[in-house]
């Protein structure tokens, strides 16, 4: 997982993804997994590339990006301004990611969630130190239910929630409305 990480909301999936393929791939416990885990015997992947057929086939795990909401801690998002005439501005990601432990058989889908369970658990303080989240944290594991979207499968979900802070400055080199051109009409003449 090396790679210069910029944590938006999207390129969070990648990073999960990345983060449980190599869990299962060092895992010593869960028998599906020894080497690539591409070429294993169970599927990791982003919600959006789930092939429909793939569940049926192996057992998969599916990072699936919930709702992201911004919470801006100033008014006006601005957080100060240097000598220099530059603003600083400042927001906070919060979200959530429900990892879906999808099987044909409801006992293998509760023993890949224990797999996502003891990843999270165990890396989850060195992700927030060293990727500067605010906070990234197990939150939930829940009950295993038949899966919705296939028929014959079941899911279990390992929720995470994480807040990552959002910190921009603004260069003023020209006004920005007079590289725009704007044309403004009055509905009266003056």
């Amino acid at each position: 997982m090396s790679r210069v990480f910029d944590p938006t909301p999207v390129s969070l999936t990648s990073f999960i993804v990345d983060m449980l393929k190599v869990c299962f791939e060092e895992s010593t416990e869960y028998p599906y997994v020894r080497g690539d885990v591409d070429r294993s015997k169970i599927s990791i992947v982003e919600a959006n590339r789930l092939k429909p057929d793939e569940i049926q086939k192996r057992p998969a795990v599916i990072a699936k990006r919930g709702t992201v909401n911004v919470q801006r801690r100033v008014i006006g998002d601005s957080m100060s301004k240097n000598k220099h005439g530059e603003i600083s501005f400042f927001v906070d990601f919060i979200g959530t990611f429900d990892i879906q432990c999808v099987s044909t058989a409801a006992e293998e889908s509760e023993i890949i969630a224990e797999e996502v369970n003891t990843c999270l658990l165990c890396f989850q303080t060195l992700i927030s130190k060293d990727w500067d989240f605010l906070t990234f944290q197990l939150v939930n594991i829940g009950e295993t239910t038949p899966f919705e979207e296939y028929k014959e499968a079941f899911n279990t979900s390992v929720i995470i929630q994480y807040e990552i802070a959002k910190i921009w400055t603004l260069k003023q080199d020209a006004p920005l409305l007079k590289k725009l051109g704007l044309l403004i009409k009055s509905s009266q003449e003056c």
